[in-house]
């Protein structure tokens, strides 16, 4: 056992007490480990001497050893951790350490083997993600029989004789938080409390004050923190809400004036608290807005808004999510179930729509904006747009039920709202941006052009039963094209014979 004031404590204890994996497939990047467990022997001594005169609870009493400042290493990993490191290339060791009641969906393994992949490619990322893990040294490979019988008779000897072995349970619970178990009434002073997180956690409490359960000057038992008193006076104040009250806080809403019954007002903040949990009420849009505004503050105005609105009726991608056998390698329009199926397969199966509709907007904000999203961290590089510093989506339903997506990107390197304003009067900049929206941009709407042409507009509603031409293919731009021009002549021949009619 490490026990006494000689800080700091020898290096060779973390052997027994530290082990550290790094879970991930190809090498392991240089770096990592230093930048995560150096050791810097001048950043000892000053936390040292600074804990020594500010911290004197618990660390006025130390003698700052200069044997053992001189043993750690200047700007280094310590031995006694670099010899005990290991590398698994098995990525689903993580899923199995943090297995819990809750298990992890299809899509979130799927974003570990991204991760896994992402090292294979040369790239490093820049967020390491790290769990703590307990272990106990079960066979007993690091203590020795001696050790563990004069640590054992240590506590059992009592005023020069040996004591008993009998083990019994106690009649009162031990606290978790350091602070001893005690009648709520009886105070004892605050230099002789030993709180375990303000000692253990030196970086959180450095004065030693504030801990957990620590000594208060009016001390509050565990009971009667967890029951609010205000239970009873708030139950009294709502039973004097009647009609006449409520009419009024009506019409002084109307006006525009504070509410001026207390009752009112306490119903009013429960009602808030409340409506915090629910999706769609005025309180959950209030802090929506709030994370908008926040990220404005943080990142400039958002540079793009766009509506996603996916068509989940006659898309063949849904129709497989149903159920349907639909070959995506060889498609043919020709062969599909009729829009009547279409239309049967998505009412009856409303799950069926929502996972086409998260499949849809993930892969988009993967392939077109280049954003990987895991449990651990997120990845991003050069898109359509460019670089996404940050996005923000909200999800609705329209009048069927079915889902489409509201979304702001934020955009790196893009001028702050009070450059923006001087930049637009300057014609090279105004050329810039109209050159990346030509670039980015486009919309092939054929027929707006009047209320007339409008009317004319022939009316397809299984347009979405295609297959688009792939980004990647060579012929790209000239199927594109094609397929523009079919769509664009099918309107002229629809508007000839409208006016042959």
């Amino acid at each position: 056992m490490v026990s006494g004031d000689l800080m700091p404590w020898p290096s060779m204890i973390l052997a027994s007490l530290i082990t550290v994996t790094y879970i991930g497939p190809g090498k392991l990047p240089e770096g990592w480990l230093h930048s995560t467990f150096c050791v810097r022997r001048d950043a000892v001594r000053d936390a040292l001497l600074w804990l020594k005169k500010n911290n004197t609870k618990y660390y006025g009493d130390i003698e700052i050893s200069s044997q053992r400042l001189d043993a750690l290493p200047t700007d280094d990993v310590l031995l006694e951790i670099s010899s005990v490191l290991q590398q698994s290339e098995d990525i689903h060791i993580v899923d199995e350490e943090g297995e819990g009641y809750v298990p992890m969906n299809d899509d979130e393994v799927e974003t570990n083997d991204i991760t896994g992949q992402s090292m294979h490619d040369g790239a490093t990322p820049s967020v390491v993600p790290l769990q703590v893990s307990g272990t106990i040294d079960t066979d007993l490979s690091t203590l020795s029989a001696k050790e563990l019988m004069t640590w054992g008779l240590v506590n059992l000897w009592d005023e020069g004789q040996e004591g008993g072995y009998a083990v019994k349970h106690g009649g009162k619970p031990v606290s978790d938080f350091g602070r001893p178990w005690q009648s709520p009434h009886i105070l004892q002073p605050a230099d002789s409390e030993q709180n375990f997180f303000e000692k253990a956690y030196p970086c959180l409490f450095p004065y030693g004050e504030g801990g957990i359960e620590c000594t208060q000057p009016v001390p509050i038992d565990f009971v009667e923190h967890m029951q609010r008193k205000g239970f009873d006076r708030d139950m009294h104040l709502l039973s004097t809400i009647s009609l006449a009250s409520m009419q009024q806080a009506v019409k002084e809403e109307e006006q525009h004036r504070r509410i001026s019954d207390p009752a009112i007002q306490l119903l009013q903040q429960h009602l808030y608290a409340t409506a915090g949990w629910v999706q769609g009420s005025d309180h959950s849009q209030y802090q929506l807005r709030s994370q908008i505004w926040a990220t404005s503050i943080m990142f400039n105005p958002p540079s793009l808004w766009l509506t996603i609105n996916p068509c989940d009726l006659h898309d063949p991608v849904a129709q497989i999510f149903a159920g349907e056998h639909i070959d995506m390698d060889n498609f043919l329009a020709t062969i599909r179930p009729s829009k009547e199926k279409h239309a049967e397969n998505i009412a009856g199966d409303p799950y069926t729509a929502a996972k086409f509709f998260h499949f849809t907007i993930k892969t988009i904000i993967q392939t077109l904006f280049s954003v990987t999203a895991t449990p651990y961290s997120v990845h991003c590089q050069k898109g359509i747009f460019g670089f996404v510093k940050a996005y923000f989506g909200v999800v609705e339903s329209q009048g069927r039920g079915s889902l489409h997506l509201h979304m702001l990107l934020w955009l790196k390197d893009s001028p702050p709202m009070d450059d923006i304003e001087w930049l637009l009067r300057e014609e090279s900049f105004r050329e810039r941006v109209q050159s990346f929206i030509r670039a980015n941009v486009r919309a092939y709407l054929p027929g707006l052009e009047s209320t007339e042409s409008m009317k004319r507009i022939l009316n397809d509603v299984d347009v979405a039963y295609c297959r688009p031409p792939k980004p990647q293919g060579v012929h790209y731009d000239e199927e594109v094209a094609r397929l523009e021009l079919r769509v664009a002549r099918a309107k002229q021949l629809h508007t000839c014979q409208v006016h042959l009619s």
